[in-house]
């Protein structure tokens, strides 16, 4: 688009983007927006719109959009509809999400929790039926989340008729209705089609290594059945999750993401114990420090930087669990989260990051992850441009701008330190000034300018908007974008009489962010209005 300004533009559908893309909550804001869109006959422009912040996991979790796609079923559209549920079947990749987005649809309904229609039996089917998954994909979804939302698949396959596929699938379904001795019952290799003996028998030995370990009480069993079937911690029993010897077996083949979010567990049973020659320091150091299982699993820094701070302090954000952290562990999460930065896709623009330096930057938490501080998580997302981006400058922001040095290799320890040494006051940030500091001080222009700040994010003597839209006209630059990013307060600033399409306003700090910004600064957000 040529042009950022608003007057050549309708807005509302802009504002929406704005607004979904801003939204901790499914809040009446977000509601009256969405009505307005659909009712103006702009319902798929909407799909699209959510789709799109699927594909790219612009949302850290998928409430919103849920949300936002359960809404879209109240209105009187057939077509609308069956684009919700073909959208839904993409973004419900685990039971947990359907399920959310059963609940979710009938809150929005006077039928809260009655018979399913045609449409919704339709939906249901195809997820448990879909050739995407394999049956034994399948086995391993239905046993890990066997009930979510107040839904269990029970409840689901009974209400919506399914009809198996194949006879796998229907081992599956009759083990979901009637349990594993029925299921047993129902085997008959002779009568299966040719080619799904096999596969049977596979799903048969699961189901019955899952049903062993439900009702055990033996730790060697459960361990050893562990091991032979990759069973996963959702399957153990309450009254065995402190349990080393089964926790070892677990760690041995557990995948990337699910080792990240299971070591304060790992800490708390022992197994981070450098005295005990069955600990599972070099198992966990081997996953963490290998760059391409890193890329594969597309682990982003920021959620590496929030294990690796939380690990660090030794209790959860949650609950009472508390652990000793083991130095080694610390180090190879420190490893992982430079390495990576591979995951990131450089925008090739040229940004100035601006950084709030009051004293209230260096102290509490953020949102959505407490145990990053304010200042912490801005040094993060400014190393992640740095470290991207062909030219990229950081400032120092109060009520003036002041440049920061950048040493040849930018580390994240440096530049926090750099910037703790800089924090001081109780003054708060003017976010206009990074704009009129580098249209006087900068002969080449900004494409992006991305202030991060514990405050409102509003300017005193003029607000970022107003600040943003002179830069572009002095600078002659009329693509210049702003984006600010309140850490500790929710703020979204969308006047529609001051709508700025180049400005986005962002609050808290996650593994999304980041994206946010790039999809929003490189034109992936600005999608036409007209669908």
């Amino acid at each position: 688009m040529g042009s950022l300004e608003p007057m050549a533009i309708c807005y509302k559908p802009y504002m929406f983007q704005r607004v979904l893309c801003t939204s901790q909550k499914f809040d009446d804001e977000l509601k009256d927006w969405l009505s307005s869109l659909v009712l103006s006959g702009r319902g798929q422009f909407v799909i699209n719109v959510v789709r799109d912040f699927a594909e790219n996991s612009l949302l850290a979790k998928s409430d919103v959009l849920l949300s936002t796609l359960a809404f879209c079923t109240t209105f009187k559209d057939g077509n609308l509809r069956q684009s919700v549920y073909s959208l839904v079947l993409k973004i419900c990749r685990i039971p947990s999400d359907l399920f959310k987005y059963l609940t979710l649809e009938a809150g929005f309904s006077e039928n809260k929790k009655g018979s399913f229609g045609r449409c919704k039996r339709r939906l249901v089917a195809k997820w448990y039926n879909s050739e995407v998954k394999s049956a034994r994909q399948l086995a391993v979804l239905m046993t890990k989340y066997r009930r979510r939302s107040g839904w269990s698949h029970v409840d689901v396959l009974r209400l919506a008729h399914v009809r198996p596929i194949d006879d796998v699938r229907g081992l599956l379904f009759k083990y979901a209705l009637k349990g594993l001795a029925e299921c047993r019952k129902s085997f008959n290799p002779d009568c299966l089609a040719e080619g799904l003996q096999d596969e049977a028998r596979f799903i048969l030995e699961y189901l019955e290594a899952v049903e062993t370990v439900r009702h055990s009480e033996s730790e060697q069993d459960i361990a050893r059945l562990v091991s032979q079937h990759s069973l996963l911690q959702e399957h153990i029993p309450m009254w065995m999750k402190h349990s080393k010897l089964i926790w070892r077996a677990l760690a041995e083949k557990m995948p990337l993401m699910a080792t990240i979010k299971s070591l304060n567990n790992l800490s708390c049973v022992g197994l981070f114990d450098a005295n005990d020659p069955n600990n599972c320091i070099s198992i966990v150091k081997s996953r963490l420090e290998n760059a391409d299982h890193l890329r594969e699993a597309k682990i982003h820094p920021f959620t590496l930087l929030i294990a690796w701070k939380t690990y660090e302090g030794g209790h959860g954000e949650r609950g009472s669990l508390h652990w000793k952290p083991n130095p080694d562990i610390i180090s190879a999460l420190k490893t992982a989260f430079t390495l990576s930065f591979k995951v990131i896709m450089p925008t090739g623009l040229r940004f100035l990051l601006a950084i709030d330096c009051c004293e209230s930057m260096s102290i509490g938490g953020v949102m959505d992850s407490p145990s990053i501080s304010p200042l912490l998580a801005s040094a993060a997302m400014a190393v992640a441009f740095c470290s991207k981006e062909l030219t990229s400058q950081i400032v120092l922001l109060s009520n003036k701008v002041q440049p920061v040095e950048l040493p040849p290799e930018l580390t994240l320890d440096a530049l926090h330190s750099s910037l703790l040494k800089s924090c001081c006051g109780s003054m708060v940030a003017d976010c206009s000034c990074p704009m009129t500091w580098a249209k006087d001080n900068l002969r080449d222009p900004v494409d992006v300018f991305v202030v991060y700040t514990c405050q409102t994010g509003q300017g005193k003597a003029k607000t970022p908007i107003e600040a943003i839209r002179e830069y572009r006209d002095k600078m002659k630059h009329p693509t210049a974008r702003l984006v600010v990013v309140t850490l500790t307060t929710a703020v979204r600033c969308l006047d529609p009489s001051n709508f700025d399409l180049g400005t986005m306003y962002l609050s808290g700090f996650d593994a999304s962010v980041h994206e946010r910004i790039r999809c929003f600064v490189t034109g992936q957000l600005d999608m036409s209005p007209g669908g």
